[in-house]
């Protein structure tokens, strides 16, 4: 049988674990860069899909990628894998 203080001792373990879990769910996104959705919409681009990807850069408000707010990297990249998805 344990001991309290072994008890107290394993139960500070498992908190300071739960803790650690719980903190990773709560960082930050890694922002997507230009690079990435550069990289992405290429090669949607090379498999017959410029027209696409033309579309959209407009939907996002630009007519190339630069023009294109970063804030927006996201929405554009998830409307891009629907592309690739055939959604």
């Amino acid at each position: 049988m344990m001991e309290k203080s072994d008890v107290v001792v394993k139960l500070r373990q498992i908190a300071n674990d739960l803790l650690m879990i719980a903190d990773s769910f709560d960082e930050k996104k890694k922002p997507i860069s230009l690079e990435e959705v550069r990289k992405f919409l290429a090669d949607l681009s090379r498999n017959g899909k410029t027209s696409e990807v033309r579309q959209l850069l407009l939907k996002h408000g630009a007519s190339k990628l630069t023009e294109v707010d970063p804030d927006k990297y996201e929405a554009l990249l998830d409307d891009a894998r629907k592309i690739e998805n055939g959604s």
